[in-house]
């Protein structure tokens, strides 16, 4: 049971897809033009005498920004969570980081559909949803997905409850301004309104988040 190099590159031939054999090492290496990745390789291995498939994209990102790691990898966690069958992975050694599916195939055999749905999921989130994010980290050191996150939070307290972005923008420039003036006492009036309105508005973050 399981799969073989043989197998694999004839899956690869009927989909016209070209490929080389590196049948020493029990892999196959064949490639996409996409969008957003230059040079998109895909390493096709066998292991465990055909019985476990991995498909590894390597040197996705290199040379990464140890400034903009942490937002990278706080993403990379997202993706993991949002997207099926994709691992995402960093090689500190090379400084890069891959993608990769891996299947298990134990008694059961590969087939044609189950390869290219593999294929094709794997290519898809790395080119169409991943690297367009990941790109954007690395040039600004922004997530543009936390900043749709917010700009959806903002819509919905506008809209759920009318005027509170204006009781925002009142607190934080009341912070900003006790920030500066370190002796000036926080201002008590018409507290018990103020705490029904800031109870509203976590309400309403709160349902974003979910």
């Amino acid at each position: 049971m399981g799969a073989t190099l043989e197998q694999i590159a004839s899956y690869l031939q009927q989909n016209d897809l070209k490929y080389e054999v590196d049948a020493e090492n029990q892999r196959i290496i064949t490639g996409f033009q996409t969008e957003n990745v230059e040079d998109f390789l895909i390493v096709i291995s066998l292991g465990e005498g055909g019985q476990y498939l991995q498909m590894l994209t390597p040197q996705l990102l290199t040379n990464i920004n140890d400034a903009h790691a942490p937002v990278l990898f706080k993403a990379l966690l997202n993706l993991s969570l949002q997207t099926n069958m994709v691992r995402w992975s960093y090689d500190p050694m090379g400084r890069e980081i891959c993608a990769t599916v891996e299947l298990p195939l134990l008694d059961s055999i590969l087939t044609e559909k189950q390869f290219g749905f593999c294929l094709e999921a794997l290519v898809r989130i790395v080119d169409e949803i991943a690297m367009p994010r990941l790109k954007n980290i690395l040039e600004t050191g922004i997530d543009p997905a936390e900043e749709e996150i917010g700009e959806r939070l903002l819509l919905n307290l506008e809209e759920t409850y009318p005027g509170s972005i204006t009781y925002i923008e009142q607190a934080l420039l009341r912070r900003k301004s006790l920030a500066e003036s370190p002796n000036q006492q926080p201002a008590t009036e018409n507290h018990s309104s103020s705490s029904n309105v800031w109870q509203k508005i976590w309400n309403v973050v709160a349902s974003v988040n979910k």
